[in-house]
């Protein structure tokens, strides 16, 4: 965690004491910007203008500064660190894609190097045929086949066996949290790969927090905005966040968007309105090229 991680957690953190939302410290983020001004310097020389957005905040954060530095000691001891927007580690494509909706930071454990890698995002819900899971396997194999980490959310069904299959077959993954990592089975169900170095697992949400309906509805966006494709594996008509997530994407252009040509309602909706159906026998091929099929769609 730099300097500048920890000063955005703090602007967060007395954003919170204020009931103000992330969205007003990303207002102060977006000013830092364009004055070229670090934020990490408002401990240090307590920059202030007259015409600084929140100014409140950030007076709450110097005040409290020992306060939150305690409070991100008490993460790290965890081995939990922090991305604040801006940084390198960021996810890029969730910081264009969402603007002032992406969180001022993620929480994440695990190797952060792994959120700047090329990737593609997978969603399919818990309850599914066999064949949405033998899809969901054969997406994950192709991801660490072809060198993309692949992005979902870590919840039982098409998430756990695409990610599980991409991390057995020696690839990257990132999965999204829809709660905090205290009471995530999936991180601690594959500790092992997240102190291999293969896992990454992040959430918007502190460590302690259980799961949330908001989190959830939050964590589809991440995921379907940090990938160059996003891949439905199986949605229910208009039920459940896949569904929900996907026709979001649609509407609001996060990034491409797939779906499986299994039987699913859900699914033949989102290709009506204009998703590109990726094929079952199509990916089960030998010669199929992952890298080449992404531009096929893109363009």
């Amino acid at each position: 965690m730099t300097k500048y991680d920890f000063a955005v957690f703090a602007f967060l953190k007395a954003a919170e004491n204020l009931n103000m939302s992330g969205g007003r410290v990303n207002d102060i983020l977006k000013y830092y910007i364009e004055k070229n001004i670090d934020a990490a310097d408002i401990f240090d020389r307590k920059i202030m203008y007259d015409d600084f957005p929140e100014k409140e905040i950030a007076e709450e954060a110097c005040k409290n500064r020992a306060l939150y530095m305690d409070m991100a000691d008490r993460l790290l001891r965890r081995k939990i660190d922090i991305t604040a927007r801006g940084s390198v580690f960021y996810p890029k494509n969730t910081e264009k894609k969402l603007g002032r909706k992406a969180p001022p930071i993620f929480y994440s454990i695990g190797n952060k190097d792994i959120a700047t890698e090329k990737a593609i995002s997978v969603v399919g819900g818990r309850k599914v045929p066999d064949m949405a899971i033998e899809y969901a396997e054969k997406l994950g194999a192709l991801c660490a086949a072809s060198g993309f980490v692949l992005v979902s959310g870590g919840a039982d069904g098409v998430d756990s066996a695409a990610q599980e299959t991409a991390l057995a077959r020696g690839g990257k993954v990132v999965a999204y949290i829809a709660e905090g990592f205290e009471h995530s089975r999936f991180v601690k169900r594959n500790k092992a790969y997240i102190e291999g170095g293969t896992l990454l697992c992040m959430c918007s949400c502190d460590a302690d927090k259980g799961f949330n309906g908001r989190y959830a509805l939050m964590r589809n966006r991440y995921i379907h905005s940090h990938g160059e494709l996003a891949v439905a594996v199986y949605a229910k008509y208009k039920s459940g966040g896949s569904w929900a997530g996907s026709l979001e994407n649609l509407e609001s252009g996060f990034s491409p968007l797939a779906v499986s040509s299994l039987p699913a309602p859900g699914n033949e909706a989102l290709a009506e309105m204009g998703a590109y159906v990726l094929g079952f026998d199509e990916i089960a091929r030998k010669d199929f090229d992952l890298a080449e099929k992404i531009k096929e769609i893109v363009k």
